[in-house]
C-alpha cells in the first residue's frame, strides 16, 4: 500500500471526514469495508481508497487524483481522500468519493464502480470540498451530490460555495459557459452558488470555510 498513514493518525482529523466506511456497497447483502489511506506527504505517495471484502480479503484499491493543470497552474498528484458516499443510479450501486489536494486546490470528485474500483467519471473543483450529502435535489427520483466547498483559485481568500452534481456529473444538462469568469467552477455542475466573502474573514484574513 506504499507509504501511507493509518486512519488513526491525528492528521485525519483535519484532512479526512470518512476514515472508514462499513456498508453493503454493491447490493450483495454482504458488508464491505472501505478505508481511506493518507499519504505521508505530498511528494511521497498518493492517497487511496482501499476496499476489503467481508472476509477481510482485499478487493481493490483506488488511487486518488492525478497531475492536474487547473486555472493556469499545474499540481502534483498529492491528494487525500475526504468523503465516501454509497449512491444508487437507476438501481445500480455507485460510490462517490472526494479527495482534496494535500496543500492547494483543486479537489477531485470520483464516481467509482463498487465491484472493481474502476473510475466511471470524475469532476474537478477549484478549491477544497469540505462536506457532501446525497439527496434528490431536482425531484427526478435519483440522488444528486450536494457539496459545500471553498472556491479560491485566484488572488484573495476566495468564497464559500455550494454545488450540485448529477451522479455521474455528465448526466447534468449542458449550461452556457461563464465566459466572464474563466476557471470559476469545474464545469458540468447541475447548480452552483458562490457566497459573498464575510467581513470577519476579510478582517482576520481567514479563509471562508463553510461550516
Amino acid at each position: 500500500m506504499g507509504n501511507h498513514v493509518s486512519p488513526s493518525e491525528p492528521q485525519f482529523d483535519i484532512l479526512t471526514l470518512d476514515r472508514v466506511v462499513i456498508a453493503d456497497i454493491d447490493g450483495d447483502n454482504r458488508k464491505e469495508v472501505l478505508v481511506n489511506l493518507s499519504p505521508q506527504g505530498p511528494a511521497v505517495d498518493r492517497g487511496s481508497l482501499l476496499c476489503l471484502e467481508q472476509s477481510g480479503k482485499r478487493r481493490w484499491e483506488f488511487v486518488y487524483g492525478a497531475p492536474k493543470t487547473f486555472g493556469g497552474r499545474t499540481f502534483e498528484p498529492g491528494y487525500v481522500g475526504r468523503i465516501v458516499r454509497v449512491a444508487q443510479n437507476g438501481g445500480k450501486p455507485l460510490l462517490v468519493t472526494v479527495a482534496n489536494h494535500h496543500i492547494w486546490y483543486p479537489s477531485q470528485v470520483a464516481v467509482l464502480d463498487p465491484h472493481t474500483g474502476r473510475m466511471i467519471e470524475d469532476y474537478w473543483h477549484p478549491g477544497w470540498i469540505y462536506d457532501g450529502v446525497l439527496a434528490d435535489i431536482d425531484g427526478d427520483g435519483q440522488s444528486e451530490f450536494l457539496f459545500a466547498a471553498i472556491n479560491n483559485p485566484g488572488s484573495g481568500l476566495g468564497h464559500a460555495a455550494l454545488g450540485v452534481l448529477k451522479i455521474p456529473p455528465s448526466k447534468a444538462p449542458a449550461r452556457p459557459a461563464l465566459e466572464a469568469f474563466p476557471g470559476l467552477t469545474g464545469g458540468g455542475e447541475l447548480q452552483y452558488l458562490l457566497f459573498p466573502l464575510p467581513d470577519v474573514a476579510k478582517a482576520l484574513g481567514q479563509l471562508p470555510v463553510p461550516r
